[in-house]
């Protein structure tokens, strides 16, 4: 009987320190990398003690499917002629191992648990905004610029972000899922000051999102926070929604109407990256128009995908191997004549078409059923957030090597696992 009880006392411990260290790291992504890592590796060790064989069991295929991509790599990892490349690569992206395995075989979703981990990332992030939020306010008040010139192109995106180190797109990532997730807990809330609070905290990432400028995530985002409101089920909530709606529309009205730069980024910066007028003259007038009218040299991200594709076409199964996707890209631009792409040391700028040229076909069948099994349960289980989640990194997966960098690897690894196993105790919690 005592065993028993020391058994049960030891495991609530080792729980509450594997949830607090899950808090710690959720609530440090967005601080200094080095910071997050450290938080990174408590959160492992945590997981260690608390790993069960039934929990495997239960979770093998969903766990499997999400580690395939991380074996891939090692596999083709054999045949990259840069071994350092390769392993560097690997440690890269090892949380795209470690998080389903140990997360997947250790944690146990509630309820609490699962809103306690929630409400820390909500929390750094939140913080990380107000932080940028005054820096800049401090940066407009200082120079004295009208509301039109503090949002032009010098104040925002990337230089907006810069404060913290982190690149825009993969801070708007960040932010989205922190809205969705305050969409979540607004749906919910009882007493009128929590609607007010979470209302105010909405508006800070909007307002952040907007200013992070950050195109694919913008368009995704409006789309999975229009889900998220008018998809809820409670019948009380009409006045929020309508509220939120408002916020969103008045958000977007003020910023196209205020900076030029967010109305260049949504038109002529996406004709110049994407080149549609000469692809649809390509198209059409195959005969007149040669593929030069869309390879100028001038650093477009298209000029970048065509070369990939290129690269592809040569190794189309295997690819050239793990770390091997700038090396091969570098010898393609020098080929190409595409020297502003390779001064600038572009790598393929979307996810997919890097998988290829690293693993081949096999690493993109990996990476589909990575994403098709997370879409997969997200909509068995009608988990929006985790849906929205979802359709935001695909998105950002077009336009950016998402998983190629420490920031999306941890973001993704970990929150991927977690909504994909916090729907197994739902039942309990409600």
């Amino acid at each position: 009987m005592l065993r028993a009880v020391y058994d049960l006392v030891g495991g609530l411990w080792k729980e509450k320190i594997q949830l607090a260290a899950m808090v710690l790291f959720v609530a440090t992504l967005p601080l200094n990398r080095e910071v997050n890592q450290v938080f990174f590796v408590v959160l492992v060790l945590s997981c260690l003690p608390l790993c069960k064989y039934e929990l495997w069991v239960r979770r093998r295929k969903i766990i499997v499917a999400f580690i395939i991509i991380y074996l891939i790599a090692v596999f083709s990892s054999f045949y990259a002629p840069d071994k350092k490349a390769a392993i560097s690569t690997l440690e890269l992206q090892l949380a795209l191992l470690l998080s389903p395995v140990l997360i997947g075989i250790s944690y146990q979703p509630s309820k609490e648990k699962d809103n306690l981990i929630k409400t820390g990332f909500i929390s750094g992030i939140c913080v990380s905004l107000v932080y940028l939020f005054i820096i800049f306010l401090y940066k407009m008040n200082k120079e004295q610029l009208s509301i039109s010139a503090w949002l032009q192109q010098e104040n925002l995106n990337h230089q907006y972000s810069s404060p913290i180190g982190m690149h825009a797109t993969i801070l708007s990532t960040y932010v989205a899922v922190c809205a969705s997730l305050i969409i979540e807990f607004l749906g919910s809330a009882k007493r009128f000051s929590e609607k007010v609070f979470l209302f105010f905290l909405f508006a800070l990432c909007i307002i952040s999102l907007f200013l992070l400028s950050s195109r694919m995530v913008l368009a995704i985002s409006g789309i999975s926070f229009i889900l998220l409101i008018f998809l809820n089920p409670r019948p009380y909530w009409w006045p929020g929604k309508v509220l939120i709606g408002a916020f969103l529309l008045v958000s977007l009205i003020a910023f196209i109407d205020q900076s030029s730069y967010f109305k260049a980024r949504f038109n002529q910066d996406i004709q110049k990256d994407l080149k549609w007028s000469q692809w649809k003259n390509l198209v059409f007038n195959p005969h007149i128009v040669s593929k030069d009218s869309v390879l100028k040299n001038d650093g477009t991200r298209i000029e970048r995908w065509i070369a990939s594709i290129e690269l592809i076409k040569e190794k189309p199964l295997f690819g050239y191997g793990t770390g091997q996707e700038k090396p091969q890209l570098f010898r393609k631009y020098r080929e190409m004549g595409l020297t502003v792409t390779l001064e600038q040391g572009y790598d393929a700028h979307n996810q997919f078409l890097s998988i290829m040229i690293k693993s081949g076909l096999i690493g993109l069948i990996t990476l589909l059923i990575l994403f098709g099994t997370a879409f997969y349960l997200s909509i068995k289980n009608k988990d929006l957030v985790y849906f929205s989640f979802l359709l935001v990194i695909t998105a950002v997966c077009i336009v950016e090597n998402y998983l190629n960098v420490n920031k999306g690897v941890f973001f993704f690894s970990f929150f991927n696992i977690f909504f994909a196993i916090s729907f197994q105790n739902r039942g309990k919690q409600k």
